[in-house]
């Protein structure tokens, strides 16, 4: 950890971490959800997130030049500067050959992607740092209980009322999860709760209709539940829920969702078809530039030979990022993603703590939705990265200080 002569400075950084952290993963969704554009000037819902994050990442940057000395020879650091040194290049080559397909809309497309991402990478530094406060850990928690609230009072059926927002969703799906991982794990620790905290946000999940957010957690439920109770009663468990969900189902208590579960159903889905298609011509793409990848890929639509400029028409999986940014940043990144998992669980196995279950379900949610669902547009990774590897930085600090 570094050492901060200016105390003042720096909790004003930790203060502007935890506003910008709830801002960004709940009062931005509420927004977007409730369609507050109508009552609240969108003016004002971007300066209230805009000018404090602009103000965060101008100290981040004088935080990081005033302790350079410190820093410089900083491994971790370092990786995280070439990779976030790359994109830069990108839209930069990106902005001065403009290519012809490509329309201002998704150029500052790519410049709000490597914004958030910036942003969402130094909120991982001082979100980690101010999780040592009670009050902050409290804060989170009751905004997540707000949120779940927000989401059982919107329920249509058995599914959430999306209100006609496209893709919505989405949003809601990724931003519950992390708040429900960092508010449970940093808050609760007797186990009964815990088990009853996550099974509501399975449930709720499940509600909101995002097959990827409802699957990645799932994943996490698993391994909690196998953590906790063991193989043996997680087989029971499941035995029992299996009947009670038959019985439900049976005397029409519970309906199948054909949008969650339909794949396993044979229905035909739109939605993974075109994602399909989608990762054919990202292979294409690769393969036809393996070394530099194809910048802005994510926007290209091909529509009977013909390419066209469309956001959203990207590879829903890892290997985005080869596409968009080469082989050099995603071997990087690759790398940096797995020794970080594999530390996280070596941690995580050998013993119980709050902060080490958080990070460790943190980045199983999002190895999972990285391999199979999402796409490097979801900038939540990199504050799921840099906790991580400020974990490790703190971890190798104590280990070198106790061999001294």
């Amino acid at each position: 950890m570094l050492n901060f002569q200016n105390k003042n400075f720096y909790q004003s950084l930790l203060n502007l971490s935890l506003y910008l952290f709830v801002y960004y993963y709940f009062v931005r969704v509420v927004y977007v959800y409730y369609k507050l554009a109508k009552y609240i000037s969108l003016d004002f819902y971007r300066v209230a997130l805009f000018v404090p994050a602009v103000i965060f990442i101008t100290l981040a940057a004088y935080h990081y030049f005033k302790n350079i000395q410190q820093l410089k020879n900083n491994i971790y650091l370092n990786s995280f500067l070439s990779l976030f040194a790359i994109i830069v290049l990108s839209i930069i080559y990106h902005f001065i050959f403009r290519l012809d397909y490509m329309s201002d809309d998704v150029f500052s497309y790519q410049i709000k992607n490597l914004s958030y991402s910036i942003l969402n990478a130094l909120l991982g530094f001082y979100l980690y740092q101010q999780l040592n406060s009670n009050s902050s850990k409290k804060i989170i928690f009751v905004v997540w209980f707000f949120y779940a609230i927000m989401l059982l009072i919107n329920l249509n059926g058995f599914a959430l009322d999306t209100k006609g927002v496209s893709g919505v969703h989405l949003m809601l799906g990724d931003t519950f999860i992390i708040i429900s991982i960092v508010a449970i794990f940093m808050n609760i620790n007797h186990k009964i709760l815990k088990i009853i905290s996550l099974s509501a946000v399975l449930i709720l999940a499940y509600l909101i209709n995002s097959r990827s957010s409802f699957f990645s957690f799932l994943v996490v439920y698993l391994f909690f539940l196998y953590k906790e109770i063991g193989l043996k009663n997680l087989l029971y468990l499941f035995v029992l829920m299996f009947f009670v969900a038959f019985a439900l189902y049976y005397f029409d208590l519970l309906r199948i969702n054909k949008r969650m579960f339909g794949v396993f159903q044979g229905h035909s889905d739109g939605s993974l078809n075109e994602r399909m298609e989608q990762f054919k011509y990202g292979i294409e793409a690769i393969k036809n530039n393996w070394f530099f990848g194809e910048f802005a890929g994510q926007a290209i639509v091909h529509t009977q030979g013909y390419r066209s400029g469309q956001m959203g028409a990207y590879m829903h999986n890892w290997l985005s990022y080869y596409r968009q940014f080469g082989l050099v940043f995603f071997v990087i990144f690759t790398l940096m993603f797995v020794y970080a998992g594999l530390f996280i669980l070596k941690e995580w196995y050998l013993k119980n703590t709050p902060i080490k279950n958080m990070l460790y379900y943190l980045f199983v949610f999002e190895a999972v939705s990285l391999l199979v669902f999402r796409a490097y547009s979801f900038t939540h990774v990199w504050l799921v990265m840099v906790m991580l590897y400020s974990y490790i930085h703190d971890k190798n600090i104590k280990n070198l200080s106790e061999k001294a």
